[in-house]
């Protein structure tokens, strides 16, 4: 076996479990995608982009997003077993479809924005886990790639609480998915206790992001991974098993900053300040 190069940099502590994690992040959102078409029956929003474009007014709506399940389902095995660039370029190019469907069909650049980070989890994973074939590791395409993560996730959250503050004003998903989720926990909520519940979520998804942009404080990193959790588990409690589809989709996004949580901890070491004598 030939001996390391002296120019390759030296693997960080952790790093295994930093490709892992970001692996299991996008199987995750494969996999919610993939049940979203199979099982609820919902229409893709990249499928309809593409038919647009393509002017296939012919072909059967419903048949574009039955194969797009299939191949996601496909593509989360694979991610998960083993990630290859054909595949997550693919996934990459499918879910920044989806993200730009909203901006095509309505203007609606704060969802597009929303859903930044569903295109930067798979983009990530391909430059920090490449194959085939396998590149040695470069400290510099590490930071590039967890800097281009964190940047969306700031995004993706600062735009989530833009979305919840347009819910305030005019209603919208989020006004009706806290009503459904009270009505399931059997309780009564008023419209003004809905648009204080989303001014205090708001609050909380604005502050997290300027945590996570601003400084490098672990424990803002994890309650943001916590808090993405507790976001998408509003769609179990809306729908019950109806959003389990949902909830995959959206918890995978808590990838992200458990990702570079366990970078920080693992692979970077804080020194103390110290006094210099003058």
């Amino acid at each position: 076996m030939a001996p390391p190069s002296p120019y390759d940099d030296p693997i960080p502590r952790g790093w295994k479990f930093v490709q892992g994690t970001l692996r299991v992040a996008v199987c995750m959102q494969c996999t919610g995608l993939a049940l979203a078409h199979l099982s609820a029956g919902q229409e893709s929003s990249a499928a309809g982009l593409l038919r647009a474009m393509w002017d296939a007014n012919e072909i059967v709506p419903g048949s574009f997003s039955k194969f797009a399940g299939y191949g996601l389902s496909i593509a989360a095995l694979f991610t998960l077993l083993r990630p290859s660039w054909p595949v997550l370029l693919a996934v990459v190019f499918w879910f920044g479809a989806e993200a730009a469907a909203p901006v095509a069909e309505d203007g609606q650049v704060v969802e597009l924005l929303q859903r930044v980070l569903r295109v930067a989890l798979p983009l990530v994973l391909l430059l920090v886990d490449f194959w085939p074939p396998p590149l040695s590791f470069s400290i510099g395409r590490a930071k590039v790639a967890l800097g281009l993560l964190r940047l969306a996730l700031v995004t993706s959250v600062s735009a989530g609480g833009v979305l919840k503050l347009f819910a305030i004003e005019a209603g919208g998903d989020w006004t009706d998915r806290l009503h459904d989720a009270a009505l399931s926990a059997g309780l009564t909520v008023s419209d003004g206790q809905v648009s204080q519940c989303l001014a205090v979520m708001l609050a909380v998804d604005f502050a997290l992001a300027w945590s996570s942009l601003t400084s490098r404080n672990r424990l803002s990193l994890g309650l943001l991974a916590v808090w993405l959790v507790a976001l998408a588990a509003v769609w179990i409690a809306a729908l019950g098993s109806s959003g389990y589809a949902n909830f995959l989709l959206d918890a995978s996004a808590a990838g992200a900053p458990l990702a570079v949580l366990l970078f920080w901890v693992c692979a970077i070491k804080e020194q103390p300040p110290v006094i210099v004598p003058g």
